[in-house]
């Protein structure tokens, strides 16, 4: 009967393993497997199999899983299975020191492995030996750990879940009040665990640990923690505001008056009001709608103390507000009535200015005018500014009465005055009510109406290139366009480029920025045979600038075909110089008789020089003498044969391109000059 030793070399540690036995052995090891056979020449298989984690073997004997997930194969040649001189076999990995590549040289922890070993291949089941051991290499585990929601109200709950393998044991750490809560694992595989937190009031940032613990390899107790934080809001409570005539009061008004009750709210449930003294309509369970509003509580007619408190709450609290209204009996009577007012405009721009006008009464809202004051500017009443009191938003904030004027009980009476918008934009109130100076606020108010300063800018628009009769002038153009301003102030400045690239980028003509309300300028000197588009810019009165405006319109010259284009965006000078000069020619006698030859000269008329030809010569020359005669000559003779005033034009024809040019004048035909001839007395 052979004998068999299984040895397992753990770092410094030696364990035989004898069948059915268990033992701890770190991942990076060496195993050492002998077999005593006395020196025969021996076969030695072995088969390695696992429960969890890879499949090992040596190449000449097949491995089989357990586990139906596929298998992973790492060889050991028999080139690498020594025989020592103590006739055992020694197993080392090809190029490596120990077992640690081939037993979780990749961290992969091993449950279970079955070591089987065979001497001659033919050993009888008796004689058959097997042993097992326990691989602890990183078994203990924290797989994961996650808190949900990760932010919770004040006295909210978040759950924590955590999961872990291998694991003897568990437990979760919550910072805000030190408790432990300990938890079971699983040593055997994987595990899950979870703990509802609830929050005890605190407020910040709460930190949770979870960790896992169990034996690793060479039965050392290891834990692994993770943490996670829960930030904690405080409660969202309710908050109310209650305010008379637009403040925190208290408010004192007359009796008889009216006063604005305002609140608002944020975060509510439901509100509901309560107080207002004699003002027994104001209590009201609940406010629908909510979110705020305004009412104007009166007239009050009873003197005394008016409190108004407004109410409001939600799952979390509730919150309350409010204000003092201290109602008068007027000494001495002073009441006033709101109208209308006039308003002709709702949106001005800076330092605009706006004639308005604002009509009183002199009377109870109640049409009540028994006992009441005159209004008179000696008794220094006056119209003044609201929203807030005594502004001066609009440059003005008392209005007075015309020097000798009385306002008796019953009647009404307009107050006419300008305002002038702020100078930065935004919007303002406009509103008003009577007071005697020295004394009180009293009345209505009139109807608060939102003003709003906007410097809008203006546009340029119809830009428009109207062409030159090219026979005066030379490659010019004339740019003209239409200014709007949405506040009505006149244009203060224009700028005009022109360029024969559309996208303006090198303008071969820039007006720059000219300070003129004008709205059309002659540009010159442009260059001939050459497409142009045009573009305006245009300032208002408050110099806000508009953005450019190409043009979108054009004209051509009066008499000489037009450079526009189809899309009149753009137009084309002409090919070369027109005819010009025409306007000098004259003709000789300045004063002809009839039945005399007359001399006509074309003057100093020139044509456009074809190259290479250096001399001015027009193509053709055509005069018409205004009495039916007419010549192709350059400097043609006529004769009139009847006096009277002619209309004589004389038309010239370049060579380059046929532009023709003409000019008029009037020549005047006179009778022959008598011939005097003196006679001797007979």
């Amino acid at each position: 009967m052979r004998h068999f030793f299984l040895f397992i070399f753990v770092s410094f540690f030696v364990a035989l393993i004898f069948p059915n036995r268990a033992y701890g052995v770190e991942v990076n090891s060496t195993l050492h497997i002998e077999c005593n056979d006395g020196g025969g020449g021996t076969e030695v298989s072995r088969d390695v199999r696992h429960i969890a984690g890879q499949a090992w073997r040596w190449s000449s004997v097949h491995t089989r899983n357990d586990d139906p997930s596929p298998q992973v194969e790492v060889g050991l040649s028999r080139a690498n299975v020594m025989l020592g001189d103590s006739a055992y076999w020694l197993v080392q990995p090809p190029e490596r020191s120990g077992w640690e590549q081939n037993i979780g040289g990749d961290m992969t922890a091993f449950e279970y492995m079955i070591v089987r070993v065979e001497c001659d291949g033919n050993v009888s089941n008796n004689n058959d030996f097997a042993g097992d051991f326990t691989v602890y290499g990183r078994i203990v585990e924290h797989t994961g750990m996650s808190v949900n929601p990760a932010t919770i109200d004040q006295n909210g709950s978040s759950n924590i879940s955590w999961s872990g393998a291998h694991a003897w044991y568990s437990w979760v750490t919550i910072s805000d009040g030190g408790q432990t809560i300990q938890k079971g694992g699983d040593p055997n595989g994987s595990f899950s665990s979870g703990h509802t937190y609830t929050n005890g009031g605190y407020v910040g940032t709460v930190n949770v640990e979870t960790c896992v613990a169990g034996y690793s390899w060479a039965n050392e107790w290891t834990s692994i923690c993770r943490s996670r934080d829960i930030t904690v809001e405080a409660l969202v409570v309710p908050t109310v505001d209650i305010l008379c005539a637009g403040g925190n009061g208290p408010c004192t008004i007359n009796q008889g008056d009216s006063i604005n009750i305002s609140w608002s709210e944020s975060n509510a449930s439901s509100c509901w009001t309560t107080g207002g003294g004699p003002d027994s309509s104001w209590p009201r369970d609940p406010i629908v709608p909510r979110g705020g509003g305004s009412e104007n509580r009166g007239p009050l007619t009873v003197a005394g103390t008016y409190n108004y408190t407004y109410k409001c709450d939600n799952a979390n609290g509730s919150d309350s507000d409010s204000v003092t209204v201290y109602v008068n009996a007027p000494v001495p009577l002073n009441s006033a009535q709101f109208i209308s007012q006039s308003v002709p405009k709702t949106t001005l721009a800076p330092s605009e200015t706006m004639n308005v006008s604002v009509t009183m009464r002199n009377c109870r809202p109640t049409n009540d005018c028994t006992g009441l004051n005159t209004w008179a500017d000696t008794a220094n009443y006056r119209l003044g500014s609201q929203n807030p009191q005594d502004n001066n938003t609009w440059g003005i904030g008392r209005v007075l009465l015309p020097a000798g004027t009385s306002i008796l009980p019953g009647s009404q009476y307009t107050f006419p005055f300008t305002i002038t918008a702020p100078a930065t934009t935004g919007t303002y109130n406009f509103q008003w009510r009577m007071l005697q100076e020295a004394v009180e606020w009293f009345g209505d108010s009139s109807t608060n109406v939102s003003i709003t300063v906007a410097n809008n800018p203006p546009t340029a628009s119809s830009v428009k290139a109207t062409e030159p009769d090219y026979c005066i002038f030379g490659p010019s153009i004339t740019i003209s366009w239409v200014y709007t301003d949405p506040e009505g102030t006149t244009q203060s400045a224009y700028q005009v480029q022109i360029d024969d690239n559309a996208g303006f980028s090198s303008p071969n003509y820039d007006s720059g920025k000219i300070l003129s309300s004008s709205t059309a300028i002659y540009a010159q000197p442009l260059t001939w045979n050459t497409t142009y588009r045009a573009r305006v810019m245009v300032w208002d009165g408050s110099d806000s600038a508009s953005a450019w405006a190409t043009q979108t319109l054009c004209q051509g010259p009066p008499a000489n075909p037009s450079g526009c284009s189809g899309d009149n965006k753009s137009w084309k000078s002409p090919n070369n110089q027109y005819p010009s000069g025409l306007n000098t020619f004259s003709w000789t006698p300045a004063k002809p008789a009839v039945n005399k030859p007359v001399q006509f000269d074309d003057g100093s008329t020139t044509c456009y020089k074809t190259p290479p030809n250096t001399v001015d010569t027009c193509l053709a020359w055509n005069w018409i003498f205004g009495d039916g005669g007419t010549s192709t000559l350059r400097d043609p003779a006529h004769t009139y044969t009847n006096t009277g005033s002619y209309n004589v034009n004389l038309k010239a024809t370049d060579q380059q391109n046929g532009y023709t040019c003409g000019y008029s004048k009037t020549l005047n035909v006179q009778k022959p000059i008598p011939f005097w001839k003196e006679v001797l007395p007979q």
